[in-house]
């Protein structure tokens, strides 16, 4: 009985500190983690912008720098739930067909990859590849999944288990397409700086 009331006990003090690990929930490990890693993404971004500085595409490499710093921000202070309320002046929410912020996140993603593409078609062969995996990785989860998920909570209801499970794999995906990116530009400023020096 004593035995079993520990292990009760225990069980319960182990659940109890899930939540700061739950990629669902936010400012906990998964937050400040996800927010960690798109800082570094930035922080690089900004090391190859500086390196690039006389070249074409210097601006992009910048811009993109700003926005991941911006991402590592917005990930603790969720400032994109905001960008809702401007659709919704324009949208009423009656119509809205899934979560408003996603419309704002479309147009944003297609003025990107318009803007972006001839800086995406000048990369190297293996840079061009990571960038093109790591977004899609990072667009489908956090635009597609949030607009599946959201497309189906707003037919049926909300539901906790169908939130759980998109928010999580969101979340990792997320996660697995920054770490990518992280490699892919550190690999080509590794390499950039190779270059540099036998050109010295």
């Amino acid at each position: 009985m004593v035995l079993t009331l520990g292990i009760t006990l225990q069980h319960r003090q182990l659940w109890a500190y899930k939540w700061y690990f739950e990629l669902s929930y936010e400012h906990n490990v998964p937050t400040y983690f996800s927010a960690f890693i798109l800082g570094v993404t930035g922080i690089i971004l900004a090391a190859i912008a500086k390196k690039n500085f006389k070249e074409r595409f210097k601006w992009h490499w910048l811009i993109l720098s700003i926005g991941f710093l911006y991402l590592a921000i917005d990930e603790v202070v969720i400032i994109h739930e905001r960008l809702g309320q401007l659709v919704v002046m324009v949208i009423e929410p009656e119509d809205l067909l899934f979560s408003d912020w996603a419309y704002a996140g479309l147009l944003i993603v297609i003025t990107l990859s318009i803007l972006f593409f001839s800086f995406y078609k000048h990369l190297p062969p293996n840079t061009k590849r990571g960038f093109f995996i790591s977004a899609t990785l990072f667009v489908g989860a956090a635009l597609g999944l949030e607009i599946i998920g959201s497309a189906i909570l707003f037919r049926i209801g909300y539901n906790q288990n169908i939130h759980t499970a998109f928010t999580t794999v969101e979340e990792f995906l997320e996660m697995i397409a920054i770490i990518i990116f992280i490699e892919t530009i550190s690999t080509y400023l590794k390499n950039s700086n190779a270059f540099i020096k036998s050109e010295i």
